[in-house]
């Protein structure tokens, strides 16, 4: 069954470039987007965001009397964040994305993860406790290009994970979960520097990706998407 979600969107974060955001001790969340407690049908779409301290935080808050849902993280290249290992002191996981408390129904596609060698021992994905644990959460057609070491994947007791049709490129990613029609090894995509990329003629991310019900119509660069999906960011 292809992926659905709700058509209504209540927020939309869209064409930004996020950078540079800054730890401060005492700090929780600093990273360069945030879609945060009691919101729903948020949509971040074609944003570019890099070099920031922190990671990407989806948060669903604590309680019962909190909530985060259906939130849509699409067509957004994250580069070389969570730059500070900020949490080895305190026990606590760095992170470059991470949802957290009482999260449902989060859809996180057609993004990609461009990690360099300068990032290591993080986690890529994290889902943390905050009085409660995210649930029903769906990534797919994503591309992770990992260039660090020791980087890995936790996703703690978090309720009904979906990992479908997603690339990984680069040094092998720790604790990687189970996943449906992974495309391993050299997904042949070419980095030009910021957040120019495009793979070559015979990359396996070809028509790869599975459809969502009401795709966007346009990827990250403005190129009209058809009625076949790439995996990552480009059509």
């Amino acid at each position: 069954m292809e992926p659905q979600y709700n058509t209504i969107q209540y927020n939309t974060i869209q064409y930004n470039e996020c950078r540079y955001t800054k730890y401060n001790v005492g700090d929780i969340d600093f990273g360069g987007i945030d879609s945060d407690f009691n919101t729903k049908n948020t949509v971040i779409q074609y944003n570019y965001s890099h070099d920031n301290d922190g990671g990407f935080l989806i948060t669903g808050g604590p309680n019962s009397k909190t909530f985060n849902n259906e939130t849509i993280v699409r067509y957004n290249v994250f580069a070389n964040e969570a730059l500070v290992d900020y949490e080895s002191s305190s026990g606590r996981i760095n992170n470059l994305f991470r949802i957290s408390g009482k999260i449902s129904n989060t859809f996180v596609h057609n993004n990609l993860f461009y990690i360099s060698e300068k990032i290591n021992n993080r986690a890529i994905i994290y889902h943390k406790i905050w009085g409660n644990y995210p649930d029903k959460t769906t990534y797919f057609n994503n591309v992770i290009i990992n260039n660090g070491c020791d980087n890995y994947i936790e996703l703690t007791q978090s309720a009904d994970t979906k990992f479908i049709n997603n690339g990984f490129d680069g040094n092998a990613i720790i604790s990687l979960p189970t996943q449906q029609n992974a495309l391993m090894g050299n997904l042949k995509i070419n980095w030009h520097g910021a957040d120019q990329f495009d793979f070559d003629d015979i990359s396996p991310i070809i028509d790869a990706g599975i459809p969502l019900i009401k795709m966007p119509d346009k990827d990250y660069y403005d190129n009209p998407i058809s009625n076949k999906y790439n995996i990552g960011i480009s059509q």
